[in-house]
């Protein structure tokens, strides 16, 4: 059955030195090192008694120091209250790292598939064509789009983040057992992929959602979410004023969402725990202080996409990216040319405040930008995407596209 752990040979011996042990989340605790201490065997002696009890106690303080020490970890900690909100939100899955045997969930015969499941999502990221997505799939004649009621969302169905998203979800997925037509439903939410107590809360109800996620260059990417942020506060009659200048929305500040730290991808797709996560990859997510971060091991598949593969002007690849995106859904009627398909959620205004990252004065932005761009690439283009629940249509073009984020696109003129 799929892995949601990189595959390994039976005979194939794990690097201790970077990987962390990965308990289930079947399990009820994790070991101290108290727990882990052989017991001896009581002597027979008065003496020997005596020194007994003594080694006893010099043991149980060192294990409390050893525990005290430990539990100070920034790491271990992180790990620990991650492991632990896992073990809440998954206790009907297998998850132990290195395991090839664990099971995805999408194996189990069609008797066990929920009426009310959810098909699957758009989760993400801003800014990476979701809108354009909504627009496809909402217009398939098998897709049934669970929309928000509320106007400005602009069909988003956030609401899944609640404390009782689950709940809020499941009358629409109710409607599931009157669809004569057995079609196939979905929602779109961007933030679902940094904000993960949304899967937590989907597992509760169903077992076969499949997730759709996009990335995008960083530099593009920012520039795009920033204007598209300025587009709103101009829309909604909001301060201009409180729009603030580019360069301050670092590692440290964000607006609207709009920041570098988003840009890492590569961090919040590492929720998934798709692949094994080292002490360096869990270091990296602690570095990034603006979100929670929340290890959610997932059953469900992923399908990740470029925008450059939503937009591509070659027919031919985009064919078959249409039909690889339609075997994910499980639909039997393609989908047409997305050429077909007005672009959605454009505006050509052109507002005094919108950001030409290209401009000297944003050059230290642009570099932190490509520096992330080359980490999140790397980890995505060698490690997530051979993981066994995630797919890639035309994996070439896909890893075309991640080698140009380390590179300047005001320099090799890139469309931004």
């Amino acid at each position: 059955s799929p892995s949601i752990m990189p595959q390994q040979e039976a005979n194939e011996p794990e690097e201790a030195s970077n990987l962390l042990p990965l308990a289930s989340p079947d399990s009820t605790a994790i070991q101290s090192p108290v727990h882990l201490l052989e017991a001896k065997s009581p002597s027979k002696t008065l003496g020997s008694n005596f020194r007994s009890k003594k080694s006893a106690s010099l043991i149980i303080l060192t294990a409390a120091a050893i525990v005290i020490l430990l539990f100070h970890s920034k790491t271990l900690s992180y790990f620990l209250s991650t492991y632990f909100s896992s073990c809440d939100s998954r206790k009907s899955s297998s998850w132990i790292a290195g395991n090839s045997e664990v099971s995805s969930g999408e194996e189990n015969s069609e008797n066990e598939h929920s009426e009310t499941d959810l098909d699957f999502a758009v989760i993400g990221f801003p800014k990476t064509g979701t809108t354009f997505l909504l627009e496809v799939l909402g217009r398939h004649k098998e897709i049934v789009m669970i929309l928000s009621d509320n106007v400005e969302s602009g069909g988003e169905f956030c609401q899944i983040h609640h404390k009782d998203g689950d709940k809020e979800l499941l009358p629409y997925l109710k409607n599931k057992t009157l669809d004569t037509e057995h079609r196939k439903f979905g929602i779109k939410c961007p933030t679902m992929v940094r904000n993960t107590n949304s899967i937590d809360n989907l597992a509760k109800i169903s077992r076969h959602t499949r997730l759709i996620v996009g990335v995008r260059h960083p530099a593009s990417w920012f520039q795009s979410f920033y204007n598209y942020r300025v587009m709103g506060t101009h829309l909604r009659n909001e301060s201009l004023s409180d729009i603030p200048n580019p360069n301050t929305l670092n590692a440290t500040t964000q607006w609207k969402d709009v920041s570098t730290s988003y840009a890492r991808f590569d961090i919040y797709l590492k929720q998934f725990a798709k692949v094994q996560l080292d002490e360096h990859d869990l270091k990296e997510m602690l570095e990034e202080h603006l979100w929670k971060k929340e290890i959610s091991p997932t059953k469900f598949k992923i399908f990740i996409y470029t925008v450059e593969q939503l937009n591509d002007a070659n027919s031919t690849r985009q064919a078959g990216f249409r039909n690889d995106l339609q075997k994910f859904l499980g639909l039997e009627t393609p989908f047409p040319d997305f050429d077909s398909i007005p672009k959605v959620n454009e505006n050509h205004e052109v507002f005094p405040e919108y950001l030409d990252i290209c401009k000297p004065e944003y050059n230290d932005l642009r570099h932190l930008l490509l520096e992330e761009g080359k980490k999140s690439s790397h980890w995505i283009g060698t490690k997530f995407i051979y993981a066994d629940d995630v797919v890639v249509s035309n994996e070439d073009h896909f890893q075309s596209a991640l080698s140009t984020w380390g590179k300047d696109p005001c320099k090799t003129g890139q469309r931004l």
